[in-house]
């Protein structure tokens, strides 16, 4: 089976300091993984790289066999924390939605292929 991410011979120096050497992985299609690790030993910048944020020092990223450069349509992220007013009423939906356009919100951001993929999504995850 084809691999949606592969990762090979992956370095990372960031500031001078070496926060990986060597790495490798594969993720095939409807695995998941988790990236657990120490504060400050680099899953943030493993996922910068895989979203094309940063480059790495040494090695290369795919998706879909496809180099990994200055992002990809086809990778969404969420933040793990999103600076919104307490008083903002955000659905679901509008949080899927953030993975697909980043900040658009607002009427128009509801209609078109966002909006089917945040549906499919939602669909897959028994959430509609």
């Amino acid at each position: 089976m084809l691999s949606v991410l592969t990762i090979h011979d992956a370095t990372l120096v960031v500031d001078g300091k070496q926060l990986w050497k060597d790495l490798n992985l594969e993720v095939k299609p409807g695995e998941f993984i988790a990236i657990i690790g120490a504060n400050g030993s680099g899953k943030t910048s493993l996922l910068k790289a895989i979203l094309g944020q940063i480059k790495l020092t040494k090695g290369n990223i795919r998706f879909e066999l496809e180099l990994v450069g200055n992002g990809n349509n086809h990778i969404g992220y969420i933040p793990q924390q999103r600076a919104l007013d307490d008083a903002a009423n955000i659905l679901v939906k509008d949080l899927v939605r953030f993975g697909y356009s980043g900040h658009k919100l607002g009427v128009f951001s509801a209609f078109g292929k966002t909006s089917k993929k945040v549906k499919d999504a939602l669909a897959c995850a028994d959430a509609v």
